[in-house]
This record gives structure tokens, C-alpha cells and sequence, in this order.
């Protein structure tokens, strides 16, 4: 019946409003009763003091005939009787005559929470009806007959107690008034919740066409706020996805289109016998040999780079030293930094405690970062790499502008800093340089490298649990920084040999 979110809300909530209406109204209705007939018995109770006290100097006025109880029967605001009672309960006077020798059993232990005030009694006649009982012992100076006896003011029940009916037409006018104002809530509540979430419904249908660009607008601070803010930015990311998958295809397709045209165009010329001597045939194979070898190094470092992003790579970490590590990468391009004019520099902070890795893997990133840095150097300039360790509650390291992984709050770490002069890389681009093949300067040779350098470094150090941290600014130069976590236990040792 009800299909929509909208109808089941709207319907709920006015489901809910009719139930604590309902309660709402039976508890006023209980504390109104209560109340006039705490008023009605406490304004009867004054009138049989009063009379007790007539009584006090006109005995006579209790005489079973007397001219008195006669009018005080007809008096329409009293609309009661009054009865005398000996000591054993029994009616030896009544107003109108007829529960004269009536027994009003005595009271039983009255309960601590009862509604009724003290000397009250309700009691039920023999002929079915229903009176509050108001007691006044009588004066012990008045005449004999009457001494220690008992007055009683006998109210009937339906007087005090004000009728049901005489409530409905308030509590009908105050029901009224608010099931409007709980439908027109309702309705808007109801809208306030669904609105965003049929954008967000017609948003995925949009997606699935294959239109990503979609935002849906988050109104407030709520859960539905936070989904809706939530949907967005999954939008954007698969968007950028989509983008990033066009454009991976675009630059394999070109990186793979450029060695294959070399290698077709002098195989070609071989079998065309374009090519007749032997320092030709040398030239062309070295040609198509090293074409090649550079799409065997893409389609490897693409193979590597799916495996780390799935997970999938086996990793074979081990407690193991990261300086002589460090030493060793700076050693092997020593020479080519002479070449370009580029002072390299080492620097540790101390001796530094091992770290968990895998020694294959974090040589690779580092091979990566320091040619990432040596080749994007001004020349003649410098290359420094910095190694230390920060724990928690020391003084931590400036905070680079973009960081990937686990945030360094707590625990022991060591970090490898990077740090060369060249051309900045434009803010805009600093979160996109661990992409697979993005580069700064689009107007740069493919063969200068595949492009997928740092997304490799950025994927070996979240495997190993580390975290990146990359800035670049024309005046401080560019920094990249690795993280990874110190070898605490010996613990550690063991897992690592149990995961190889």
C-alpha cells in the first residue's frame, strides 16, 4: 500500500503522533478528574465542618424531622444528604430517611498512595448507588443522642467526579489543532530525508549511463546530509577513475605504439632489403633490441603495479637495516650525478633502528625517488637525502603538503627525506604525481621513462604499512619523504619469516 519512502514516513510519523496524542489526552483526562475531584471533596468537606459545627450549638437542627435538614435537602448546591452514624456504622439520621439502619462497614487500612483525603470514604448503598463519605466526628458537648457520634456528608460519585463527555469536545478541538500541524511536519520531515535521497537514486541511474559528473547538494549536519555529501564524493572519485582508466589506456597505447613503430620500421627495412651492410644490420637489431626491452620494462612495471594495488604481491618483509640500503642506491648513481654536475649528499641522524621490509621492493622505490630526483635537479645543483627516526612525543618533522597512508601519531618510525632544486611542481599536480603515467610537463619524452615510477613508490610504502609525503615550491625546492614503522619486537622477525 505504501510503496514510497515519503508515504512510510509521512505515515509513521503521523502514527506516531496519534499514539502520543492518545496518551497525551487519557493522561489529562486522569489529572483533570483528579483534580476537580480533589476541589469538589475538599469544598463538601468545608461544608461538613460547617454544618458539625451548627450542629455544636443547635443540636436540634439533627433531629430526624427537622425543618433544617428539610431545607438543606432542597438546597441545590449541596445536591447531597447527610447522615449521622453511631458507633458501630450504622445510619441513625438520614436527611431524606431511606438508608436509616444502613451498616457502613469500618474502614480498611488505607492505601499510602490513595487519591481520596483523609476522613473520605466512598461506600456503595444498597440500593446501587455510589456516594463520597465526608466524616466529621460530632462535639462531645452537644445533646446525648448525638455525642461521639458521626456526621456524614454523602456526595454522589457522579457529582464530584466531572464526566467524560464534558472533555471531548476540548481534547477533539486540541486533536484537531495538532494532527494538522503533525501532517504538515510530517510532510515537510518527510521531504527533508527523501529529497536527497531521490536525487541520489536518479544520480546512480546517471552513473550507470555512464554521465559521472553528478553532485548531489548537502543540506545540514545530518546522517542524510553526510550520506548525501558521502555520494558526491564517490561520484567525483569514480569520475576521476573513469578519467584516470582513459587515460592509462591513451599513454600504454601511446608508450607501446612508439617502440612497436621502431621495431616494425627496421624489421621492415631488413626484410626489404633496405639495409645491406653489416654495421646497418647491427644498428637496426640494437635499435629493435632496446625498443623491446623498454616494452618489457612497461609491461612489467604495469603487471607490479596491478599486483600492488590488488594486493595480490607477495611481499617478504624482515627486520633488516635501512642505511647501508640507502648508501648503496646513493653510490650506484654517484657517477651520473658527476656527469650532470649534481652534488649528492647522505646524511643520517643518528644510528637508526630497523625497520620491517622487503629489501627487494623498498630498493626498488628508492632507485625510483632518488632518479626521480636526480633527473628533475637543477644542474649544476645538489640531491639530499636525509635519513632519521621520530617516536611518539618528540618533535615531529614539518608536514608536507600531500601525504598518502597511515597518519603518524603514534609508534616509532623512520623517514627518508629527498630533497632537490629544479622547477616546482604546480600545486595542482602534487596530488597527482603518484598516477600511473602523469606527468608535470606533458610536453616531456616518453622514453625519458614509463610514468609509472611513483605510483609504484607510493604503492610499495602503503604495502609495507609506511606512508609518502611529497611539497614542491619554487623557494624551498621539492621534498619527498617515506615512512615506515620500526622493527619493535621480536615478534615482528617472526611474522615476517611466517609471511614468506
Amino acid at each position: 500500500m505504501f510503496r514510497s519512502l515519503h508515504s512510510k514516513l509521512v505515515v509513521s510519523y503521523l502514527l506516531l503522533a496519534f499514539v502520543v496524542l492518545l496518551l497525551s489526552a487519557l493522561a489529562v483526562g486522569v489529572i483533570i478528574t483528579r483534580v476537580q475531584r480533589q476541589v469538589n471533596l475538599l469544598r463538601a468537606q468545608s461544608i461538613a465542618v460547617s454544618l458539625a459545627n451548627r450542629v455544636k450549638t443547635q443540636p436540634g437542627l439533627l433531629a430526624p424531622r427537622s425543618p433544617w435538614l428539610e431545607r438543606l435537602r432542597q438546597d441545590p448546591q449541596l445536591d447531597g444528604r447527610v447522615l449521622v452514624l453511631n458507633r458501630r456504622g450504622e445510619v441513625i439520621i438520614d436527611s431524606e430517611g431511606s438508608y436509616v439502619g444502613e451498616q457502613i462497614p469500618p474502614e480498611r487500612a488505607r492505601a499510602l498512595a490513595s487519591p481520596l483525603p483523609p476522613n473520605v470514604r466512598r461506600h456503595t448503598f444498597t440500593d446501587g448507588q455510589e456516594y463520597f463519605l465526608l466524616l466529621v466526628d460530632l462535639p462531645e458537648n452537644v445533646d446525648e443522642r448525638l455525642a461521639g457520634r458521626r456526621l456524614a456528608l454523602a456526595i454522589p460519585v457522579r457529582q464530584v467526579d466531572p464526566p467524560w463527555r464534558s472533555l471531548w469536545r476540548p481534547l477533539l478541538i486540541v486533536a484537531a489543532i495538532t494532527g494538522a500541524l503533525a501532517t504538515g511536519l510530517s510532510f515537510l520531515l518527510a521531504h527533508s530525508i527523501t529529497r536527497p535521497v531521490k536525487e541520489m537514486a536518479i544520480a546512480a541511474e546517471e552513473i550507470a549511463r555512464g554521465r559521472y559528473e553528478q553532485h548531489i547538494q548537502a543540506r545540514g549536519r545530518d546522517e542524510i546530509a553526510t550520506l548525501a555529501a558521502r555520494f558526491s564524493h564517490m561520484a567525483n572519485e569514480v569520475a576521476r577513475t573513469q578519467r584516470g582508466q582513459r587515460d592509462f589506456l591513451a599513454n600504454v597505447s601511446h608508450d607501446l605504439k612508439t617502440p612497436l613503430t621502431s621495431i616494425q620500421g627496421f624489421s621492415q627495412a631488413i626484410l626489404e632489403g633496405a639495409i645491406t651492410d653489416e654495421q646497418g644490420y647491427r644498428r637496426a637489431a640494437e635499435i629493435i633490441h632496446g625498443e623491446a626491452e623498454r616494452m618489457l620494462r612497461l609491461v612489467q612495471d604495469l603487471v607490479e603495479l596491478a599486483r600492488l594495488e590488488s594486493g595480490e604481491l607477495d611481499l617478504a618483509p624482515e627486520p633488516m637495516s635501512l642505511e647501508p640500503l640507502v648508501r648503496t642506491e646513493a653510490e650506484r648513481i654517484q657517477e651520473r650525478c658527476r656527469e650532470a654536475g649534481i652534488a649528492l649528499h647522505v646524511r643520517a641522524d643518528g644510528s637508526l633502528p630497523p625497520v620491517v621490509a622487503d629489501a627487494h621492493r623498498l630498493r626498488q622505490a628508492l632507485a625510483n625517488v632518488i632518479d626521480n630526483a636526480v633527473k628533475y635537479s637543477a644542474s649544476p645543483g645538489e640531491v639530499t637525502i636525509e635519513m632519521a627516526h621520530w617516536a611518539a612525543g618528540a618533535p615531529h618533522p614539518k608536514p608536507l603538503a600531500v601525504s598518502f597512508g597511515e597518519p603518524r601519531v603514534s609508534g616509532e618510525w623512520v623517514y627518508i627525506t629527498v630533497h632537490n632544486r629544479g622547477e616546482p611542481i604546480p600545486p595542482n599536480d602534487l596530488s597527482r604525481v603518484f598516477d600511473r603515467f602523469y606527468r608535470v610537463d606533458r610536453s616531456r619524452r616518453r622514453s625519458e621513462g614509463s610514468g609509472l615510477g611513483l605510483a609504484i613508490v607510493r604503492e610499495t610504502m602503503l604495502a609495507h604499512g609506511g606512508a609518502v609525503e611529497i611539497d614542491s615550491s619554487a623557494e624551498e625546492g621539492t621534498r619527498l619523504r617515506l615512512w615506515l614503522p620500526v622493527a619493535n619486537t621480536r615478534q615482528d622477525a617472526a611474522d615476517a619469516k611466517k609471511r614468506r
